[in-house]
């Protein structure tokens, strides 16, 4: 067993693991003293690899749908608050009260561009 379980194994790893499997299963003289390595049990062991495999494919897959749904309503949201918030303004105006409730600013409250200083200041010397 790995000193760490939960870290994946390489995938290079993993394929040579499946060949020297494929080359096991033709060795005809094969007695392991150990269990867990007879044919059968290797064979188990595969397969309950290759479903879990299928079940993590699966389950990847459906997470990567519900993440996009999630976005797309995100968007859809958003999108009709930023509507609802230019009828509000329309409604009560660019002044109200209702318009600062929903976070925007009030028109009389936004900042006044300042005028820029020329370039060309008149020096006297």
């Amino acid at each position: 067993m790995s000193n760490n379980p939960t870290r994946r194994i390489p995938p290079s790893t993993l394929q040579a693991d499946l060949e020297s499997w494929a080359a096991l299963q033709v060795v005809e003289s094969y007695a392991p003293m150990n269990g867990k390595c007879e044919l059968g049990a290797i064979a188990t062991l595969k397969q309950k690899m290759e479903t879990r495999q299928t079940a993590e494919t699966q389950a990847a897959a459906a997470l990567a749908t519900a993440r996009d749904l999630a976005a797309e309503t995100e968007w859809e949201f958003h999108d009709v608050m930023t509507t609802a918030k230019t009828q509000v303004e329309a409604q009560f105006g660019p002044n109200s009260n209702e318009l600062q409730s929903l976070g925007r600013k009030k028109k009389s409250e936004r900042a006044r561009p300042a005028r820029r200083g020329s370039s060309k200041q008149g020096s006297t010397t």
